[in-house]
């Protein structure tokens, strides 16, 4: 089986909506609120730091795309240098502090940023 290159890869439409919900966790601070610092009580939604960042980079299989250069095929130049520039500031941050720690730390400033900065890119090259 020959691998694809970037310009044969095509992601289906619930990996853009998956990645939008991701994304805008990390891009909001009130989505890092209501989903890190809650308890589940009440079937509440629960959410985190390490799995905003394991959803994209290992289940939406964003690294592996950006290692492969396929996401740039898939998605748009743009995007795929603002994941990567989006996964080089999260490893910088350390996932075992508290939740409340991670949403106070100045990097996350940089994060929302980044996020909220792929995010609308990706709405962009989906219209």
């Amino acid at each position: 089986m020959q691998d694809q290159s970037a310009s044969e890869t095509t992601l289906p439409e619930w990996w853009y909506e998956s990645l939008s919900v991701f994304l805008n966790e990390l891009a909001t601070i009130s989505e890092q609120k209501r989903l890190w610092l809650s308890d589940g009580a009440g079937g509440k939604e629960v959410g985190s730091f390490t799995e905003a960042c394991c959803s994209i980079f290992d289940d939406l299989t964003v690294g592996d795309l950006l290692k492969q250069r396929r996401l740039h095929g898939a998605t748009s130049n743009k995007f795929a240098s603002l994941m990567s520039r989006l996964s080089i500031l999260l490893d910088s941050i350390d996932e075992t502090l508290a939740p409340q720690d991670i949403i106070a730390l100045q990097e996350m400033n940089s994060v929302r940023e980044l996020a909220l900065a792929a995010y609308i890119e990706l709405q962009s090259i989906r219209v």
